[in-house]
């Protein structure tokens, strides 16, 4: 399921991310030891032998070599580790049978591991220092903001610049109603939700950073990320080390929650838990483990036989999202009480939200006292939820023109054999001389219909 919704979502791990920048971006980025050091950590273990024991090389290498440090059933794994590290530029192809590490990576890296010191050193706390309990209520509290809007658009806590990026990244769409433009969350807004925490905060970096103007501000973005990575939450450091383009990309992470500054013009910030964990979130699947329950920490929902549901949240946030395929009726300190009706469910349809979609969400969030049940959401509840939906998908639209009026039943014959013969007749009723036809193949038959006219 994870992975699914990571490839619809067009979510890349950090691989496949920094295989596509290019070479000399790599370069570019390498120059950062945090860059280097995040990398590296990224590697297979047998990646990370290869690298470390070629790292005080100053020449090449033969591959027949490098080959000959593992036993002949590694020979798989070798050939694997060996593929990532050409593909992230740090072997590089010389002649024939030979590689050479990175100079540009080898000097960064060697750097930490030698010198064993950070280039950024937190700066002593002052009288609006901030502990971690704070950073992590506010991390939290800007990304539901974000969750927020996805599923109601009203929402005013998010930047004109963030709701663009939403609406790029196709997380909402865009619908006409009585005149004006309507904003709700689309399917892929919906299985956005699905994911956990940290894919959710990566796939949101990663639509920030193809707004990069250039590759090198792709680059100097990427450098601050990793340098996140290897900082303290509770601690403030300086902005006077970062780039012109990283002290703008600060303010993007500042909305997100990934970091906290006092206000625009401070000159510290501290990253809080979801900075420091953003590139967890580019681990695959297998690597992290399971990705779901989502956002919520807890189970809470429980779907009973009669389509009521009961969900033990005070979350206002929860509350909207279950809101969007559920017909609420109750709300108690602790818990909502609603009931999934064929209009609710039809409702969550026209966003493009699917039957499957919501079961897997009902499923990820069921109350731990009806995990035990099989199957968690009642048979009767699934089969009717999927019997609407087909019933939805019995219909298709199709846009077409419509002709009618005619005369003489011969004009009207005449007109939709034509039509016919074309294959663009979507429609017609002898009985009232009308016929829908293709809007495509509307202006051809507007004139075969003006030609005989006037004969």
């Amino acid at each position: 399921m994870a992975v699914e919704l990571e490839k619809k979502l067009d979510c890349k791990d950090l691989y496949s991310y920094l295989t596509n920048l290019g070479t000399s971006s790599l370069d570019s980025l390498y120059d950062s030891s945090y860059a280097c050091l995040a990398v590296f950590r990224e590697l297979p273990e047998l990646a990370k032998q290869y690298v470390m024991r070629m790292l005080l090389l100053e020449g090449s290498i033969s591959t027949s070599l490098i080959a000959s440090w593992v036993t002949s059933s590694g020979q798989s794994d070798h050939q694997k580790a060996l593929v990532k590290l050409q593909n992230l530029h740090i072997l590089i192809n010389g002649s024939t049978d030979e590689v050479t590490v990175n100079p540009v990576f080898r000097s960064s890296i060697k750097l930490y591991h030698i010198c064993g010191s950070s280039a950024v050193e937190p700066l002593p706390p002052d009288k609006h220092s901030k502990d971690v309990t704070f950073l992590t209520k506010y991390a939290d509290s800007r990304w539901e903001c974000l969750l927020h809007y996805l599923v109601d658009s009203s929402t005013q806590e998010v930047s004109s610049g963030m709701q663009e990026l939403m609406q790029n990244s196709r997380l909402v769409s865009h619908k006409s109603s009585d005149g004006r433009s309507v904003t709700n969350i689309s399917s892929l807004g919906f299985q956005f939700l699905l994911l956990s925490r940290r894919i959710q905060v990566w796939f949101i970096v990663q639509e920030h950073l193809k707004n990069s103007q250039n590759l090198e501000d792709c680059v100097e973005c990427l450098k601050l990320l990793f340098q996140l990575s290897f900082l303290k939450s509770g601690k403030e450091y300086s902005t006077e080390l970062l780039t012109p383009t990283q002290q703008g990309f600060l303010q993007d992470l500042r909305e997100l929650g990934l970091v906290y500054q006092r206000k625009r013009a401070s000159g510290r910030y501290s990253p809080t838990h979801l900075g420091i964990n953003v590139l967890e979130g580019s681990k695959k699947p297998d690597e992290e483990g399971a990705i779901l329950p989502s956002v919520f920490k807890d189970g809470y929902i429980i779907v009973e036989t009669n389509f009521r549901l009961c969900a033990y949240t005070n979350s206002q946030l929860d509350i909207q999202i279950i809101g969007l395929f559920c017909q609420l009726q109750y709300k108690f300190p602790n818990m909502v009480i609603g009931t999934i009706t064929r209009e609710s469910v039809h409702n969550a349809f026209k966003s493009g939200i699917k039957a499957e979609q919501i079961f897997s969400f009902l499923e990820s969030h069921a109350h731990p006292n009806v995990l035990h049940n099989f199957p968690v959401i009642p048979a009767t509840v699934r089969d009717q939820v999927t019997l609407w939906q087909h019933e939805r998908d019995r219909l298709s639209f199709t846009e077409g023109v419509l002709y009618n009026q005619f005369i003489t039943q011969n004009d009207f014959e005449l007109v939709r054999q034509y039509a016919e013969d074309l294959g663009v007749l979507l429609w017609s009723s002898g009985t009232t001389r009308s016929m829908v036809v293709s809007k495509g193949g509307h202006e051809e038959v507007r004139r075969f219909w003006k030609r005989n006219k006037q004969n």
